[in-house]
């Protein structure tokens, strides 16, 4: 299947999940609504598609920015939202809607609004949004760094809702004691409020010390790597992840670091033909179908390759594009997500989306 065939079957995709209301579903059958996470990365990846997706996704999580604190929903001012669903349909989890328990939608919907800006030079709808990018930052700085140590962290609130707020929400350990701050919520962290800084021209007190900081406490110099997590107690998380690549479209680390990151993730533990696992088969709870535990994501790959790109690993860069190549014509499709056997055979698995925005929509940026 040629390149350009492959290119209008995603673009196909896409436009099956674009709401009457301009922005992009998350998925098809299951997440078949807006998710702040799913839909703001989405939206950055087709902004060389259509800047008009990032526009309207940006207006309606505007729309839907936190107002107050309420526990069971985990809304906080300026906070934005982990899911949503139309009247009359019930959310997967038992929680009510919107439903705001992610730690890094926040930050993500800053950044998309500078990149969305980068793109277009849109004034006039930057600051049609100014409050509720203004509110953004500060909740990062605020109620998101709730001991205060400069870490964007979280804390499940209602006790019948996730317990994690990063996109590896589920499998985790769930007795690790809050505030819990993870490896790539701190890139963008960095990432928002550099590109806060940007638009208002206004200095953040503080963000350059934040790359001493941040290598300081994670940093594991034994695996030339970065921890996944750092707990309320001081304890860093020695597992090895992909989350420390999202790191390299930040310019929280510097070039030596993102070298590290480089080399640690192409090796035999975390590369596969088909790309990148979300857990090195060195952990002890690996399990190549795992949901956060060593299946691989297309989303997860697309944003880490997107950090090679930028920060010139064009070889790597172009590894991971030919493997999601090589699984869209063997599956026919690029799934949520899927499992690599340790012998290398791809396996399709059941709980994943067969139509998932952010795998489409990230395939379709690399064929652009």
């Amino acid at each position: 299947m040629g390149e350009e065939t492959i290119k209008k079957r995603l673009i196909k995709d896409v436009e099956e999940l674009r709401d009457p209301k301009g922005f992009i579903r998350a998925g098809f059958p299951r997440f078949n609504t807006l998710y702040g996470r799913d839909s703001l990365i989405t939206a950055w990846q087709l902004l060389d598609y259509d800047a008009g997706i990032a526009k309207n996704t940006l207006k309606i999580l505007a729309e839907l920015q936190g107002q107050k604190r309420d526990f069971l929903s985990e809304e906080e001012p300026g906070k934005i939202i982990h899911e949503t669903w139309p009247v009359g349909q019930l959310p997967e989890g038992d929680w009510p809607v919107p439903y705001y328990a992610s730690v890094d939608v926040t930050p993500l919907f800053v950044i998309l609004a500078g990149k969305y800006f980068e793109k277009t030079e849109d004034e006039d709808f930057i600051k049609s949004i100014w409050p509720n990018i203004k509110k953004a930052k500060d909740w990062i700085l605020t109620f998101g760094d709730e001991n205060q140590d400069g870490f964007l962290d979280y804390r499940q609130k209602n006790p019948r809702g996730l317990f994690h707020h990063g996109w590896k929400d589920s499998n985790f350990d769930k007795t690790w004691p809050p505030p819990i701050a993870i490896v790539e919520v701190q890139g963008y962290k960095y990432e928002a409020l550099s590109h806060f800084q940007k638009l208002s021209g206004e200095n953040i007190e503080g963000l350059e010390n934040f790359k001493e900081k941040f290598l300081n406490s994670f940093f594991w110099p034994e695996e030339k790597f970065f921890y996944l997590a750092l707990d309320g107690q001081g304890v860093r998380y020695q597992i090895l992840a992909s989350n420390p690549g999202h790191l390299l479209f930040t310019n929280l680390i510097e070039m030596p670091y993102k070298k590290l990151i480089v080399q640690r993730l192409f090796q035999n533990d975390f590369w596969t033909e088909y790309g990148l696992r979300t857990h090195s088969t060195a952990n002890v709870n690996f399990n190549p179908y795992g949901y956060h535990l060593g299946a691989v994501w297309p989303f997860d790959n697309w944003l880490i390759a997107r950090g090679l790109k930028i920060s010139g690993f064009d070889k790597e860069y172009e590894m991971v594009k030919q493997a999601l190549l090589k699984t869209y014509r063997i599956l026919g499709h690029l799934p949520e997500l899927y499992g690599v056997t340790l012998d290398g055979e791809i396996k399709s698995l059941g709980r994943a989306n067969s139509l998932q925005a952010w795998s489409s929509a990230g395939l379709l940026n690399m064929l652009q």
